[in-house]
């Protein structure tokens, strides 16, 4: 019967070893995993923040190139109108000549 005890307490004092052996390694398990999981979220956070970056560089490229178009389609316009005052003015400055001219010779 003293056999039977001991083995019993042997048995006991395996089945508390192997509990605590199983939370220990269950611990280190989330442990890891935890730390892992941590680890991924700030490369995907980081990940993001350079996808937003590069999203807002281009978008600011764009609307710069958008705005040297329209200052360069502003520019031209504003050649063709300088222009066409410039011929305007030429054109008056000969018909008050011209008149002025007539009514001299008349």
């Amino acid at each position: 019967m003293e056999n039977a005890l001991k083995d019993i307490k042997n048995a006991e004092e395996k089945a508390r070893k192997i509990i605590e052996d199983a939370e220990k390694s269950r611990e280190g398990v989330m442990s890891k995993a935890n730390h892992d999981s941590m680890r991924l979220l700030n490369e995907k956070k980081e990940e993001i923040e350079k996808n937003k970056d590069r999203a807002i560089e281009k978008k600011a490229a764009e609307l710069d190139n958008k705005k040297r178009e329209i200052i360069e389609k502003g520019r031209i316009e504003a050649d063709k109108i300088n222009s066409k005052a410039g011929n305007n003015l030429k054109k008056a400055q000969s018909f008050v000549l011209k008149k002025f001219e007539e009514e001299l010779n008349s």
